[in-house]
């Protein structure tokens, strides 16, 4: 069986291929938007044409939307599925979304929630995966002193390398907290301009708000129309889409955009690094990209709070850690949402 897989280069792309080919499916790779960031809505309905015309698969995947992919597919009446790691995903504003030949698998819930009246037979709520294999494999080759991470990719040590490092077994771990991800601030568009001090001191106040409250989200309804009207007149390629959803107004979609877009990433960036400057005043914090599980917290004291104790109780911490470990093994692999998207695509 053939997949036709529309890649633009995402981390999560090459587990997802190994995770179809698990399960026997040939996979048929489109590449050129992985080096061609420019690439037009035509040529990738040309690129997908013709590798559905050639190898004929029984659908076409990509992580996250792409309304081209998604109506050559239409219009040649193959399937077309596809599983968000992002949010917002600005694309699923596109019409193209209520086509019948979609699959759309959203891993946020309350994106799913959002997006899913434009096509409830077609839109699936699907959590992210975990490569455990790979990662297995890495911290295996990891303790052995035969392979280190840099950026995501695995790197096999040659035999000086691992006897000079050998030397120094603990030289990833200097900080007893470590932080997985990224602050944002690369992505985040409202920290490289300026607003007017009325807009900016508004959009703060609103970001200082939503970070005093845990598990709801206000910033869109808390947005004025002036705020939104700034954000747009200041960024000349500010989203917009010839051919969007019918049930909802451009103003709607803009106001969507400003809070979900601009001003999420924004406040993203705030939360993150005010979290790990609270938590570098009482532990010695390391950041990078490749880490272990995760404990949660509603506030800031809380934080502390579960960072001191773990901290002073390490057989608890390391059970919690293996329990989440097994968990994640058996439940949240590639493998088994693979095999829970293809179920629910062909339901």
């Amino acid at each position: 069986m053939n997949v036709v897989l529309y890649r633009y280069g995402s981390i999560c792309e090459p587990d997802i291929i190994a995770g179809f080919q698990k399960l026997g499916l040939n996979v048929i790779e489109i590449t050129e938007e992985i080096q061609n960031k420019m690439i037009t809505p035509s040529r990738q309905v040309e690129l997908v044409n013709k590798a559905i015309e050639e190898y004929s698969p029984s659908f076409v995947f990509s992580i996250n939307f792409f309304p081209a992919v998604a109506k050559i597919c239409h219009v040649l009446g193959v399937f077309y599925l596809c599983w968000t790691v992002d949010s917002p995903v600005l694309e699923l504003f596109s019409e193209a979304i209520s086509y019948d030949t979609n699959r759309i698998f959203l891993f946020d819930r309350v994106q799913y929630q959002y997006f899913h009246r434009f096509n409830s037979n077609g839109t699936f709520h699907l959590p992210l995966a975990s490569a455990v294999d790979r990662f297995d494999r890495v911290i295996g080759e990891r303790i052995s002193g035969n392979c280190r991470v840099t950026n995501g990719m695995e790197k096999t040590k040659q035999p000086a390398q691992q006897s000079k490092e050998n030397a120094d077994a603990q030289w990833d771990f200097t900080g007893d907290i470590t932080f997985v991800g990224s602050l944002y601030s690369e992505k985040s568009p409202l920290s490289r301009v300026k607003l007017s001090d009325r807009t900016a001191g508004y959009i703060d106040g609103i970001c200082e708000a939503t970070l005093k409250v845990y598990g709801y989200n206000f910033m869109e309804e808390a947005l004025s129309d002036e705020c939104v009207g700034e954000i747009k007149r200041t960024f000349p390629d500010f989203f917009t889409l010839k051919d969007k959803v019918p049930e909802l107004t451009d103003e709607e979609i803009d106001r969507y955009v400003a809070a979900h877009y601009y001003v999420g990433y924004l406040e993203a960036q705030k939360e993150r690094v005010r979290t790990l400057n609270t938590l570098a005043e009482h532990f010695k914090v390391d950041m990078f990209e490749i880490g272990v599980d995760l404990e949660s917290y509603g506030s800031m004291e809380e934080l502390i709070d579960k960072c001191a104790y773990y901290l002073s109780h390490e057989e608890e911490r390391a059970r919690i850690a293996m329990n989440g470990y097994q968990k994640v093994k058996q439940f949240d692999t590639y493998d088994v949402r693979i095999r829970e998207m293809l179920s629910a695509a062909t339901a």
